[in-house]
């Protein structure tokens, strides 16, 4: 993983929270970089999540909304 700045430690680490809100948070908030192969691997996880159908929801609704290949494949990949 490349060395993220404070907001970005935070995002990730959010990613695995045992709370649906913070990992649909973060999952909004990752899409942004989804271009970057190791932010590409926490939102495939997230778009599995298997606890929380609003994580896979907001998480897809982001890379939608980016409207490029990057943001595609990810949910083709699912």
């Amino acid at each position: 993983m490349q060395d993220p700045d404070p907001g970005l430690l935070a995002t990730i680490t959010a990613a695995s929270s045992p709370r649906w809100s913070d990992r649909a948070k973060a999952g909004h908030d990752l899409a942004r970089r989804a271009e970057r192969d190791d932010i590409a691997e926490l939102l495939l996880r997230l778009l599995l999540d298997e606890h929380d159908t609003a994580v896979t929801d907001a998480t897809s609704h982001a890379l939608l909304q980016r409207d490029d290949t990057h943001g595609v494949r990810l949910i083709a990949l699912t």
